[in-house]
């Protein structure tokens, strides 16, 4: 498979070598920009992000940060001379590995495969996300409520999907709205409130879907049958 790698980080020599040697094997596009990295990385263009910590004008925690508030993609952290203790700090932060900047090309390459394959199992394992009563196919986007097919608007089933693949944690309102601005163009006039206020009237009652005031919402692991609406 013609796998797609972001790298973002400031430009080096390393780093220009590196680019040359994943070109040979891989599809690859670079950007020192920190804006545009997130950008690049959110807009469901790419399947990994390689992280150079040597950002320009922001920190690569932050940069990591921001990238896990907005979206899922794998993320590799290269991370310069770091210590056990940063290393630490970034897989607990979400970064699927973390390797230092004078890694072997080769090794890097191994270990980018090995988190591509981890993914790609996954998704193909789990083709449907049922949680209770409800069933999505992210593959069609066709969703059903207790078998019965249920029809959705882009933003609802985008909402929807987004909530369902981290069921019982707060998905921030920020995180939302981003995704739908990053994954349909158009179309997408009303605000975020009004898309899913439209949605839990399409699933039922009681809500599948919680609001945490000030916060965001979360899809609630309970079937929707034994739940009282709150």
């Amino acid at each position: 498979m013609n796998y797609r790698i972001l790298l973002v980080g400031a430009y080096t020599e390393s780093r220009a070598r590196l680019q040359q040697f994943l070109a040979e094997e891989i599809s690859i596009k670079a950007t020192e920009d920190p804006g545009e990295g997130i950008a690049l990385t959110c807009s469901g263009l790419y399947d990994i992000v390689l992280l150079d910590t040597t950002l320009q004008g922001l920190d690569g925690f932050e940069m990591l940060r921001l990238i896990r508030s907005r979206c899922d993609i794998p993320v590799m952290m290269m991370m310069s001379g770091a210590a056990l203790g940063d290393r630490i700090t970034a897989l607990q932060m979400g970064a699927d590995d973390c390797v230092t900047a004078n890694c072997h090309f080769q090794e890097l390459f191994a270990r980018i495969q090995a988190i591509l394959r981890r993914y790609t199992s996954a998704g193909t394992a789990n083709r449907y996300i049922e949680i209770g009563a409800v069933r999505i196919d992210p593959g069609s986007r066709n969703v059903w409520i207790n078998g019965v097919p249920v029809v959705l608007t882009a933003a609802q089933y985008i909402i929807l999907e987004t909530l369902m693949r981290t069921p019982g944690r707060v998905v921030t309102r920020e995180r939302l709205s981003w995704t739908l601005r990053q994954r349909e163009s158009s179309g997408l006039d009303r605000s975020l409130d009004v898309h899913v206020a439209h949605l839990r009237r399409k699933l039922g009652r009681p809500s599948p879907i919680l609001t945490v005031r000030g916060e965001g919402y979360f899809f609630c692991y309970e079937p929707l049958e034994q739940r009282d609406e709150s």
